[in-house]
């Protein structure tokens, strides 16, 4: 045999299949609209899956709570803190923060009339403190603990 590389072959098929990815990958990103953060997730929807698993091992929360019963929260609090909680999905918005609050060491004096008060806030809404955490939240989201004057 003359070649064993390709850069030596100079067959039409094996030239065709060198260039083909080079000209399917620009159609490809133009097509999704978006790159991705990482380059070895495949979609939006796998990178999420790894957050959300590195969120199971660095969260912290009651070990009562069965792992099937348990949201993984991203939690951020005025002052810059940060922390991984898992809550039960059957707890009201009101004890989900009362944990989160006692955990980061945060002052709340929701049971004082004239204090501030510490309210969760999900995608710039505030919660009410009755619901059901698992109705307005899932696994993986991103909620803010912040003060609002009484009303």
């Amino acid at each position: 045999m003359l070649h064993r590389t390709l850069e030596q072959h100079s067959c039409p098929s094996v030239e065709a299949k060198k260039s083909k990815p080079r000209e399917v990958a620009p159609v490809i990103s133009t097509v999704k609209g978006t790159q991705l953060k990482r380059k070895g997730a495949k979609s939006l929807a796998l990178e999420r899956k790894v957050m959300l698993m590195k969120m199971k091992n660095k969260s912290s929360g009651p070990s009562s709570i069965p792992q099937s019963e348990r949201i993984y929260l991203n939690v951020t609090a005025e002052g810059g803190k940060q922390c991984y909680f898992h809550c039960s999905n059957l707890w009201s918005v009101g004890r989900s923060v009362d944990a989160i609050s006692d955990h980061m060491g945060l002052k709340n004096n929701n049971d004082l009339a004239g204090a501030d008060q510490l309210v969760m806030e999900y995608q710039g809404e505030v919660l009410v403190m009755s619901d059901k955490l698992s109705e307005n939240t899932q696994s993986g989201d991103t909620v803010n603990l912040k003060y609002i004057p009484p009303s």
